[in-house]
């Protein structure tokens, strides 16, 4: 095959929601430069497709008026004009479903959509990304379709796991593609495919459904709950992990006293001391009270006015007893002044208000962002900056219930409730076409991937690289383990399937060498 340019070759990754394209292969590797959703749209005529949903609707009578007095025909076609709504999903037809190419002719209408828009040259060769479901059937009808539609000089289809360990520069290992409504478990070997497992119905529309589920008593749908699914809030916790409000409370020490003395948090018969006693505080005199006649002899060198008699000292025979004990006084001195510095630490810390992790939040706060499809609503919406103003004063009243647990959390202030209203304004004015609401979610957040929904994934791995053929190459697919796809993004997931795969397949060595 002669070669080609770098700027001249097109890649298309195509997946269930969304496609992925670029022309050219940059110096590095990046993101890839446009990203199409996956869908088209019947058009009028009911035999081709377009890339927006086409609504018709008659034209304004005004319009039409001006036509009829500028001496044009009048002709029922010329009433109606074509309008195109990019952002309405109503109708679509998606040609991937779980990766399989359901809609053959919607397809080749979607490839012959991207090529039209990236506009190549004739003599472009094209890269498709092609997903592990796909049948050598679906191999032959593509390569015809695009060999003869856009003429190119050359095709290549390229597996999506084999793809992933060329850009990692990584010959055995174990690809995880989570995708949207399956997960694709491929393991490779010498860039050669060892095995391949799916796990269906999963992927990062189940999270989805899982917390439409879940929230179904706060009236959340599909959209609302994919919104969560990508907001910082909603995280999965891996296992082990006690959910918030779930931990075991601190004993509360009702005798300081012993505690300082033998650890125990209490006194009495049945208590039970488990530690030797402690030493001494600070500032605490500790031994006989009349003392060694020595060192009676030795604290006389002292004299009432602090004047060392350095003649006794010497005379006595105790010098270096004495040097040591000023020295130890020293050093307990020096070891009170730092107790005292970090207790004063300590206590500037307590004294400021903690922000804890969303990971220890019984509750967190969910900003839904709506689209207003109304033009009516929208000019309601935009000329009315100071109802955002309002909006914010029945906030501190509904959040009453919840300043116990969160005062630890975050001190609210006069000033904090001014700026999320500046905020809110700012938001406004940004985005006219678009509503906020703020709706509190509890521990639902973390339920997106519950122990099964990972316990399913982890089990294909292992089953897929069970099925490499090469024992002595199983060990390197499960030291590269690359999870990738849109639906590992969320918050947690790979270090929960990570904890999962240590729990349930790591050998000991103890056991090993049994």
């Amino acid at each position: 095959m002669p070669p080609f340019r770098d700027e001249h070759i097109l890649i298309i990754a195509p997946g269930s929601q969304t496609t992925l394209a670029q022309l050219g292969l940059p110096e590095s590797f990046t993101p890839a430069a446009h990203r199409f959703p996956t869908r088209m749209f019947p058009a009028p005529d009911g035999k081709t497709y377009e890339p927006y949903k086409v609504k018709v609707q008659a034209r304004k009578k005004e319009d039409v008026e001006m036509k009829e007095a500028g001496g044009e025909g009048e002709e029922g076609d010329e009433e109606d004009e074509i309008l195109e709504l990019p952002e309405d999903e109503e109708g679509a037809v998606f040609p991937l479903k779980e990766g399989r190419i359901a809609d053959m002719p919607a397809f080749f209408a979607f490839l012959q959509h991207i090529h039209t828009t990236l506009q190549p040259t004739l003599h472009t060769p094209i890269m498709l990304i092609a997903q592990p479901s796909w049948t050598a059937k679906n191999h032959e009808d593509l390569t015809a379709f695009i060999f003869e539609k856009f003429k190119t000089p050359a095709l290549c289809i390229m597996d999506s796991a084999l793809a992933t360990s060329y850009a990692f520069g990584i010959a055995n290992a174990t690809i995880v593609d989570v995708g949207y409504e399956k997960v694709d478990v491929t393991a490779i070997t010498d860039y050669q495919i060892g095995g391949r497992g799916t796990v269906p119905s999963s992927g990062g529309n189940g999270m989805t459904k899982r917390l439409v589920e879940l929230l179904k008593s706060k009236d959340f749908t599909h959209d609302m709950a994919e919104q969560l699914k990508k907001s910082p809030i909603c995280e999965v916790l891996a296992p082990g992990v006690p959910m918030p409000g779930t931990e075991v409370a601190e004993e509360v020490i009702s005798n300081p006293a012993a505690a300082a003395s033998t650890g125990a948090t209490a006194s009495g018969p049945t208590v039970k001391i488990t530690e030797a006693p402690r030493g001494p505080g600070p500032d605490t005199e500790v031994g006989e009270e009349g003392g060694d006649v020595d060192d009676v002899d030795v604290d006389k060198a002292m004299e009432d006015d602090g004047v060392l008699d350095i003649a006794t000292i010497v005379t006595s025979g105790k010098t270096q007893d004495f040097l040591a004990k000023k020295e130890k006084e020293k050093a307990e001195r020096a070891a009170i002044r730092k107790a005292t510095k970090e207790r004063e630490a300590a206590e500037a810390a307590a004294a400021r208000p903690l922000r804890l992790p969303n990971s220890k939040r019984p509750r967190a706060m969910f900003h839904y962002e709506e689209l207003i499809k109304e033009p009516a609503a929208k000019r309601q919406k935009t000329p009315e900056p100071a109802s955002a103003i309002p909006a914010e004063d029945p906030a501190p009243a509904e959040s009453k219930p919840d300043e116990e647990p969160t005062s630890a959390i975050e001190a609210p202030t006069a000033g904090d409730g001014q700026k999320k209203s500046n905020r809110r304004k700012l938001w406004e004015e940004e985005n006219p076409d678009r509503s906020r609401r703020d709706i509190e979610i509890g521990l639902e957040r973390f339920l997106a991937a519950d122990p099964a929904y990972l316990d399913r994934i982890a089990d294909t791995i292992y089953r897929t690289i069970l099925s490499v053929d090469d024992i002595s190459k199983r060990q390197d697919a499960w030291d590269a383990l690359v999870i990738c796809g849109c639906g590992s993004k969320v918050r947690g997931f790979k270090d929960a399937l990570l904890q999962t795969l240590n729990h349930r397949y790591l050998v000991s060595p103890s056991s090993a060498t049994m």
